[in-house]
C-alpha cells in the first residue's frame, strides 16, 4: 500500500487487523478522488485525504491520518463533513469523516472502527 509516512502506515495496519472493518483502500492521487476546499487565504486547494473505509454495517468513512496539523486543517475538515453529508443524501448509505490525531492514536490500542470513534468523541 502506497503511504507517504510511517503513521499512515501505522492507521493501514490499524485498519487491516479492526474486526469491524470489511475493506479499506488509501486514496492516492491517481484514483482522482479529491475534494475541492477553499484555504486560509481563499485561495481553491484540492484535499486528497488519507483513506477510505467500509465497516461491517456498511458504513463508508473517509479517514485522515493527520500527524501535524497546519493553519488550513480546519477548512479542510469543514469541506470533507460537507462531502460526506452529500453522499450520504446522493448515495443513501452513511459516510463520515474520522480525523485520527496522531497523538490521540498513540495513547490507545483499539480494535475497531466503533472503539475508535467513540473513544476519540470523548476526548473532546
Amino acid at each position: 500500500m502506497p503511504c507517504y509516512n510511517d503513521f499512515e502506515i501505522d492507521v493501514a495496519e490499524f485498519l487491516d487487523r479492526a474486526k469491524d472493518v470489511l475493506a479499506f483502500s488509501k486514496i492516492v492521487p491517481k484514483i482522482y478522488f479529491l475534494i475541492e476546499y477553499k484555504d486560509s487565504d481563499g485561495d481553491l486547494r484540492l484535499y486528497y485525504p488519507d483513506f477510505v473505509v467500509l465497516t461491517q454495517n456498511n458504513e463508508h468513512f473517509i479517514v485522515e491520518a493527520k500527524g501535524r496539523e497546519d493553519i488550513d486543517v480546519q477548512y479542510k475538515d469543514k469541506r470533507i463533513k460537507l462531502w460526506c453529508e452529500d453522499a450520504t443524501n446522493l448515495a443513501k448509505s452513511k459516510w463520515s469523516f474520522i480525523r485520527i490525531d496522531q497523538e490521540d492514536f498513540e495513547k490507545y490500542r483499539f480494535k475497531s472502527v466503533k472503539e475508535l470513534i467513540s473513544t476519540l468523541k470523548d476526548e473532546e
